[in-house]
């Protein structure tokens, strides 16, 4: 068997037998029984005539590859094919084939055309390019007599050419066009069975005759299965009547489906369930759609998932690689549409407030809006609230001690998340206010303060202890606000920051020397050993005021001696769940939290 330029695969004359007739005829135009590699008939013609292979006495079939089903042909030598019409075309062939209503012709690309005045410039160009030699098909369609004959034959109305099969002309003879399946190819036991869509991946068997009730659920059984066994299977054809579905370059696998117009439902119709592929984690078929439906809300949930972590994830889960290019899709696609919804959900934001003022009069609710442009719609900006249960029991019970703090909430949307924590009198963390905000910053810290002031009596700060981190704007904000208030910073984040400046460890251990000093004189014996040990440590902390990060200097009217700001810390620990969720979501489950742990 050799394969022409034109993209037809010519056979050589066969031994006849039973099922084949090999027709050698004697005639003006000449006939050949053998045809050489270059499908010629071993002479040259002229450019205006061209030697015709006429292939008839069959039909095309498309399983297990397209072919014709028949090898008998006739030659014919100078035909003037420019000038003779189709019909006559047909009168010339129809001495040995008999009565037929059309020739078909096939392109290097295993496109099947029929022969009409539109198409005839099409096969006289291939012709010019194979010698002007040709091969024509008489076609014989064969339509099966009863349901068993689906399983045996192939009609034009049950399976059609799977046309982008073999992406390229290089491939081998024996992978091309059988008249008859190929050697070892065995029909499976035909079932008739619905397909369970709960079968886990695992269990997955294909089966002939197997049922689907559309071709969504059979690709997501292919899908499960693909990634599973580790099969590269990929969708040969894919249309609305078929589907052909092939694994890896090589693979003998192939399966055919096929959709029932009768029973409207979609069956497998033919299997060769050989595989000599080995496990690959490349799978086409996780599509960037799939991945999206099933790691789409946990993106949303975490946009800032680094790629590198969002491939592990996938290859622990679903067994495949997925490439950077392919996660960026994931994500985009995952985070489309946000916007839109975030819209809808912060329309809700103004109920909210209005169900926490409802409830308890005496809780307090400012909403912060800002326009882009005069007469636009307006736009979230912030959020204060401040329970009055939890007022009441700071002034009341609780340490003249706030810790002060932001956090970045994980949302697509971003923010931070202000916050205000009382110490109990068993030193325990009780949240007092919060805020959603833009962003840490004088502004956003200066609004937060000034109504905390107004909801516990801050007035000045007089007799008051604030611990904060040194975050941007706080202490700009608090020297405004409240002149008398004792402002500490918090040391653990102090040291961390000398320490990634000076490394020594004789540097850390002078600074926590000095930091826990509980009387002047000891933080001056602790701050020389720093500079004996570091200049450069000792004059940065030698800019700040020792009141505020110094015990030997603390203030002794709120009965606590704490140099680091971790009520805060743990505050923002304890709902780093909540931070991921959207903002009306997360004010409910905070306010869940402070009721079950009051």
């Amino acid at each position: 068997m050799v394969r022409t330029r034109s993209g037809v695969e010519v056979r050589t004359i066969q031994e006849p037998n039973d099922e084949e007739e090999i027709v050698i005829e004697d005639d003006d135009a000449g006939i050949e029984d053998e045809v050489d590699e270059n499908a010629t008939t071993g002479e040259e013609t002229t450019d205006n005539l061209y030697n015709v292979i006429l292939y008839y006495g069959g039909h095309f079939v498309h399983v297990p590859f397209q072919s014709y089903t028949s090898n008998v042909r006739k030659l014919y030598k100078r035909i003037d094919l420019e000038k003779l019409s189709i019909d006559d075309l047909k009168k010339l062939f129809s001495g040995p084939v008999g009565e037929y209503d059309s020739l078909y012709f096939r392109t290097p690309e295993l496109k099947i055309y029929l022969l009409n005045a539109e198409s005839k410039p099409i096969i006289i160009e291939l012709g010019k390019e194979c010698g002007n030699n040709i091969v024509l098909y008489v076609y014989h369609v064969i339509v099966p007599t009863d349901e068993s004959d689906i399983e045996r034959e192939y009609s034009d109305e049950d399976s059609e050419s799977d046309r982008g099969f073999y992406p390229n002309s290089e491939e081998s003879d024996e992978d091309f066009c059988y008249a008859n399946p190929p050697p070892g190819y065995d029909k499976m036991k035909y079932v008739d069975e619905v397909f369970n869509m709960h079968t886990p991946a695992k269990d997955i068997k294909f089966k002939v005759g197997q049922i689907f009730g559309c071709k969504k659920d059979f690709k997501e059984a292919v899908r499960s299965s693909s990634m599973e066994t580790g099969r590269p299977y990929q969708y040969a054809h894919d249309d609305l009547k078929r589907v052909q579905v092939v694994c890896a370059h090589g693979c003998p696998f192939k399966m055919w489906l096929g959709y029932d117009k009768d029973k409207d439902r979609w069956q497998i119709k033919s299997i060769i369930n050989d595989h000599n592929c080995v496990w690959n984690h490349k799978n086409k078929l996780v599509t960037t759609k799939y991945l999206v439906e099933v790691f789409g809300d946990r993106i949303r949930k975490n946009p800032n998932w680094k790629l590198c972590d969002m491939q592990e994830e996938f290859k622990r889960v679903l067994k495949v690689d997925v490439c950077d290019a392919k996660c960026s899709r994931v994500r985009k696609a995952a985070l489309s549409g946000v916007v839109e919804k975030m819209a809808e959900h912060y329309a809700k934001l103004r109920k909210f407030g209005g169900e926490i003022l409802r409830s308890n009069r005496q809780n307090t609710v400012k909403i912060s809006t800002t326009r882009l442009q005069e007469g636009d719609v307006s736009r979230f900006r912030r959020i204060y609230i401040c329970y009055a249960a939890l007022k009441k029991a700071w002034k009341d019970e609780c340490r003249p001690v706030l810790g002060l703090d932001g956090c970045f909430l994980k949302t697509v949307t971003g923010g931070q998340l202000l916050s205000a924590v009382g110490r109990d009198g068993n030193n325990c963390i009780m949240p007092i206010a919060m805020a959603v905000v833009e962003s840490e910053n004088y502004d956003s810290w200066k609004w937060f303060l000034e109504l905390l002031i107004a909801d516990l009596d801050l007035e000045d700060g007089h007799r008051k202890t604030l611990i904060s981190d040194q975050q941007k704007g706080l202490d700009k904000a608090i020297k405004e606000l409240l002149p008398q208030v004792e402002h500490r910073f918090c040391t653990r984040h102090l040291g961390a920051n000398l320490k990634g400046k000076y490394p020594s460890g004789a540097v850390t251990d002078a600074f926590w020397r000095a930091s826990t000093a509980t009387h002047p004189q000891a933080f001056k014996s602790a701050m020389k050993e720093l500079a004996s040990v570091s200049k450069g440590a000792f004059e940065k902390m030698n800019q700040l005021d020792p009141a505020v990060w110094s015990k030997a200097y603390f203030k002794t009217h709120s009965k606590t001696d704490s140099t680091e700001n971790n009520i805060s810390e743990c505050f923002n620990s304890w709902i780093l769940k909540a931070r991921y969720m959207p903002l009306i979501d997360m004010l409910i489950e905070i306010h869940d939290m402070i009721n079950k742990s009051a």
